[in-house]
């Protein structure tokens, strides 16, 4: 199935019973499948994740994960009622306890010091992908978010999901990452996540179906490309990564004038 959000397309988009969330998924298959079967994916299920290419993944998920904190507590507190704010509160805490705790440990593991992480610069996806997830906490309403939010969700317990029943791998830190993804707990996020964004269509007019649709399908895209850089290492375009290096220094605050 074709991206629906190419050049001059309109998606079809369904927000009846049978659940706007699973149109959406249905809709953006090509991007989220890309990601499912990506390199980065397969390495980690078999494995075979190079040590540089999980540092990388991990400094740039230490980026993400800031900002991702940052959006559910935004999300939190533009939540309606009661239900909806405690549950992205718990969401929140549970971001901080298991995944970022799992991020610190994998980053020690590989020998990432306190200090690297403090000095790295995030990659173009990762700056551009994060810049979408604050842009959208501070100007979006509350579905907004959840569009914005559920592929990474989605993706990453699927992908654990799927990646487990083919068998967990040797490598403690590719397993760590496996099974925290692969939990209930996990799963059971993805789903409220896709079950309120369904509520909130419910009522919805074309026009904010079209908006989450479009943010839904930004989310899938940089999924995918976060894997791609983790997996080819590169941080910004050769003609970028040029332009840095040769300005690199050349600005100091402290400098006499």
């Amino acid at each position: 199935m074709s991206e629906p959000c190419a050049p001059g397309a309109r998606p079809v988009l369904s927000n009846e019973a049978e659940g706007f969330s699973a149109t959406l998924r249905q809709q953006h298959a090509a991007a989220f499948s890309a990601a499912l079967r990506h390199p980065f994916v397969a390495a980690l299920g078999e494995g075979t994740l190079r040590p540089e290419q999980h540092r990388f993944y991990l400094i740039h998920d230490r980026f993400y994960l800031e900002d991702y904190t940052r959006v559910l507590a935004l999300a939190a507190a533009r939540a309606p009622d009661m239900e909806d704010r405690a549950r992205l509160a718990r969401l929140l805490q549970f971001t901080v306890e298991e995944e970022v705790r799992l991020q610190r440990r994998t980053a020690a593991e590989l020998g990432l010091t306190d200090e690297e992480l403090r000095a790295a610069e995030p990659s173009l996806v990762t700056r551009a992908y994060t810049d979408l997830l604050i842009r959208t906490g501070y100007e979006g309403t509350l579905p907004d978010l959840l569009a914005v939010l559920l592929p990474c969700t989605q993706i990453y317990a699927e992908a654990a999901t799927q990646l487990t029943a083919r068998g967990l791998p040797e490598d403690p830190r590719c397993r760590a990452w496996i099974e925290a993804y692969a939990s209930p707990a996990m799963q059971e996020w993805a789903a409220w996540l896709a079950a309120r964004l369904d509520r909130a269509a419910v009522v919805a007019d074309p026009a904010e179906c079209l908006r989450w649709a479009g943010l839904y399908a930004l989310g899938c895209r940089y999924e995918l490309l976060f894997f791609e850089t983790s997996w080819t290492l590169q941080s910004w375009p050769a003609a970028c990564a040029t332009a840095r290096e040769a300005s690199s220094g050349a600005f100091n605050c402290n400098a006499a004038s």
